[in-house]
């Protein structure tokens, strides 16, 4: 279901893109949607604006295990025994920051479970691309709002790599 629903946005984006409608009613020149300027014009104050906002929107209550407790949004037990892993250390979203969103450490545990356990039965190997979609979900179906969980996991994988930590050791619950 999630994967028509993001081919639905894919295709609307793509069509709104190409006819330049957006929401502002204000042209967009192809290829400029990305932060690319098709156009051939310099670039304005604000242009990474977007990415700025992305990059700020999960700081409230992201920090290590080990000094605030909370879930790991990337599942600890995919890198039990990795060299560089450290969960005490890896980055958590507080249980303050959970409660504010109105959810429990265990439900999003829960969604956890019941993704890689779905995932395992397809034979594939777990990539850090795979635990990035699973990790997603599980808090989006958790009700965290999108744009924290896609920021957190995505703060998760960076602190991961500059860890050493390039792939996933183990299926979780798995």
């Amino acid at each position: 279901m999630r994967l028509l629903k993001n081919f639905w946005v894919a295709i609307t984006t793509y069509i709104f893109v190409l006819f330049g409608i957006v929401a502002s009613n204000t042209p967009v020149t192809p290829g400029a949607e990305k932060g690319g300027d098709a156009g051939g014009g310099a670039k304005k104050d604000g242009d990474d604006k977007e990415k700025e906002t992305e990059d700020d929107v999960c700081e409230d209550g992201m920090g290590s295990y080990d000094e605030q407790g909370g879930h790991h949004p990337m599942a600890k037990k995919a890198f039990e025994g990795v060299k560089g892993y450290d969960p005490d250390s890896a980055l958590t979203i507080s249980k303050d920051k959970l409660a504010s969103f109105g959810v429990k450490h265990s439900t999003i545990t829960g969604k956890q479970h019941s993704l890689y356990s779905a995932f395992a039965k397809t034979g594939k190997p777990l990539t850090m691309d795979a635990m990035k979609d699973i990790e997603v979900q599980a808090l989006e179906d958790s009700n965290v709002p999108s744009d924290y969980a896609n920021c957190a996991v995505n703060k998760a994988i960076k602190e991961l790599k500059q860890s050493g930590v390039t792939k996933p050791a183990r299926i979780p619950w798995n």
